[in-house]
């Protein structure tokens, strides 16, 4: 509302969706004045964390379906990821299977990932939670060409087996080349 200062708005008490709206100045445009004009920015160009919640049958079948934990930009972004945490929940039986868990812009393969875990929840009988950051890039590189305007991927090398869900949390932000 006009007139009313920010310091009497309702207080936001919860995660802000992509979409949301924030106000800034951009002191480089001088415009509006010359200490800056007034725009709006979308959440999601500052930083953003996604929850993606994936089925028993989802988790399954990451290494013939990959899920997107960030969708493509547009042509001149990138998805800049910071963090992404799984929570697993043991359901009634555990995952047998010796394969790893990728998280990058290719959807497939071993060759270009952001980063992996390794032997993911084998043989586990109990809730637990993982947190990937970039700290095994592959000699390769993260994406054969450029990430401009790709998805942000999460597969496995081969299927999962055993009774349990995963909720993935991505944390990244949107960065104009």
């Amino acid at each position: 509302m006009a007139g009313q200062r920010l310091t009497d708005k309702t207080a936001l008490t919860e995660q802000l969706a992509s979409g949301d709206l924030l106000m800034t100045v951009d002191v480089s445009d001088s415009t509006g004045s010359a200490s800056g004009t007034s725009k709006q920015i979308a959440n999601k160009y500052v930083i953003q964390t996604d929850v993606l919640s994936l089925a028993s049958a989802d988790v399954n079948a990451l290494n013939t379906t990959p899920q997107t934990l960030v969708s493509a930009p547009g042509s001149g972004y990138v998805v800049q990821p910071i963090t992404v945490t799984m929570i697993c929940t043991y359901v009634s039986s555990q995952n047998i299977a010796n394969y790893n868990l990728y998280v990058g812009y290719t959807g497939s393969g071993t060759g270009n990932f952001y980063s992996y875990f390794r032997s993911f929840y084998k043989h586990e009988t109990a809730d637990r939670s993982y947190i990937l950051q970039a700290d095994s890039i592959p000699a390769d590189g993260t994406y054969a060409g450029t990430i401009d305007n790709q998805p942000l991927q999460i597969w496995s090398n081969g299927a999962f087996s055993g009774n349990w869900t995963m909720k993935v949390l991505t944390t990244y932000q949107l960065v104009k080349l």
